[in-house]
């Protein structure tokens, strides 16, 4: 740019320079013969027998329709960034709510299946007294003391096993919901525990 400045100050003009000259001079050429004063307006008006107050108020009324349209067009460019800002916090508060909920649902699911194994080890450790009560008594004849401990065994692995069924049925509740599927995936959860009568081997 200094270039160009000492060269129009010395009245030379470099010639890598011509051509952007020649392009900007004819741009402006272009934009004057396009353009008419206000003078050439009105004598146009005249040939039609426009008076001049009308061409007065044309130009008034064209200037003000074209604000109005750039103000238009400014309110709907402002509109379209609210849309958009709307949509973007959208999406951030949706993420926000789907991660607080995942954060929730496996939480339950981990808590459900905490569950699930705490009655698991209960039904083997009474499982485990009820062989202990069988070795016992194994070789001691029958008598109402005996048969109650033995009764008594049985029943306690028979509770246990109701409470550890009634944990997993509960679990399995939850992680085969919609959500609860796609907790489980997404955490590495099983998507189902056996009940008591599904396992060989406790």
């Amino acid at each position: 740019m200094t270039r160009l400045k000492e060269q129009i100050a010395t009245r030379t003009v470099n010639v890598e320079d011509v051509d952007d000259i020649i392009g900007v001079a004819a741009e402006l050429m272009q934009a004057d013969e396009q353009t008419l004063t206000l003078q050439e307006l009105e004598e146009v008006g005249h040939e039609l027998d426009i008076p001049a107050e009308y061409i007065d108020r044309a130009i008034q009324t064209l200037k003000q329709r074209r604000e109005n349209e750039a103000r238009a067009r400014t309110l709907a460019v402002a509109r379209r960034r609210k849309v958009r800002l709307a949509a973007v916090v959208v999406s951030i508060v949706l993420v926000f709510l789907l991660a607080i909920l995942a954060f929730i649902g496996q939480a339950n699911l981990r808590s459900s299946l905490a569950e699930v194994e705490l009655k698991q080890a209960q039904v083997r450790s009474v499982m485990q007294r009820q062989l202990e009560v069988q070795a016992r008594y194994q070789d001691l004849p029958a008598t109402p003391d005996r048969d109650a401990e033995l009764s008594g065994a049985q029943n306690r692995v028979y509770v246990e096993r109701q409470r550890y069924d009634q944990a997993a049925t509960s679990y399995n509740e939850s992680a085969g919901g919609l959500l609860g599927g796609l907790w489980t995936t997404l955490f590495r959860l099983p998507d189902r525990v056996p009940l008591s009568g599904e396992i060989d081997e406790w």
